[in-house]
C-alpha cells in the first residue's frame, strides 16, 4: 500500500425545537435533528499485520482466531438523527 493523507472536516449542526400545543405550555412536541461523525480507530488505520495471540501459532486463521491487518483508505462514518418525542412542560406559575 502506498502513502495515504487523510483528513477530515465535517459541520455538526443540531436543531431543536418546542412546539406548545396548549396556552399554558403545558403539553409540548419536541424535534430535535443532528448530525455527527465518528473517525476510525487508530489501530484499524495503521497498515501492520497482528497476530492473535490468544491461540497458539499453528492454530489457523479463522473467524473464531483471526489474525487482522490496518487500512489506511478507511473513511469516517456520518449519521443523521432525527427524534420527535410528545412531552410534558414544567409550569413557571404557580396555579398553572
Amino acid at each position: 500500500m502506498g502513502e495515504v493523507d487523510s483528513s477530515y472536516a465535517m459541520t455538526g449542526p443540531v436543531l431543536q425545537l418546542r412546539h406548545a400545543l396548549d396556552a399554558r405550555g403545558r403539553n409540548l412536541v419536541r424535534l430535535s435533528i443532528a448530525r455527527s461523525m465518528r473517525i476510525p480507530d487508530t489501530a484499524l488505520l495503521l497498515p501492520s499485520y497482528t497476530f492473535n495471540g490468544s491461540y497458539d501459532r499453528a492454530t489457523t486463521n479463522s473467524p473464531i482466531a483471526a489474525d487482522s491487518v490496518g487500512n489506511g483508505l478507511l473513511r469516517p462514518e456520518t449519521t443523521t438523527s432525527v427524534d420527535l418525542w410528545p412531552g410534558t412542560g414544567l409550569c413557571r406559575r404557580v396555579g398553572c
